[in-house]
């Protein structure tokens, strides 16, 4: 019961009463939060707070990082260097005009942006990914991928949807 009071920022003190305003950002983020730990149990592992899904890229298996604070999903370059030339996508027009930073508020190198097949729980979708010069993890599944594999009409029906 004190967990749903929580939720609806429901407390006995009168100084640490929330205000409806600020009721949302916490159900929110609290929904962000289950929903990545039902999906880290599922389909995953949790490292250090970190949750990485093993998938498939041109049918090799790897972990991949489930990063609900990134905007974008990405590819390392050096990853992207080891699909063998003859099955490299092209590359999809992209604006150069934007600064993508990394959590840590970097500037990105972003090599191109490319359709890369990736394959998870026996479902391959194609999505865009950016290849970026030097990324923290060799694949990160952004809140794009994210946003895509929950509106996917199907994605409930192969285990992937909320």
């Amino acid at each position: 019961m004190e967990f749903f009071k929580l939720l609806a920022g429901v407390t006995n003190a009168p100084s640490q009463r929330r205000n409806i305003q600020n009721r949302t950002p916490l159900f929110l983020n609290t929904i962000m939060m289950l929903f990545s730990s039902v999906i880290s149990g599922i389909l995953g592992k949790r490292q250090l707070g970190r949750v990485f899904l093993e998938a498939e890229i041109f049918k090799k298996k790897n972990k991949v990082l489930y990063d609900t604070g990134a905007d974008i999903s990405c590819l390392d370059e050096k990853e992207f260097r080891k699909i063998p030339i003859d099955l490299r996508p092209k590359a999809n027009a992209f604006s150069t005009y934007r600064q993508y930073l990394s959590a840590s508020k970097d500037p990105l190198v972003v090599k191109g942006v490319f359709d890369i097949p990736i394959k998870i729980c026996r479902r391959t979708i194609y999505h865009p990914f950016y290849v970026i010069k030097n990324l923290s993890d060799p694949v990160i599944l952004g809140a794009d991928f994210i946003h895509c594999l929950l509106y996917t009409s199907d994605a409930a029906d192969e285990g992937l949807g909320v």
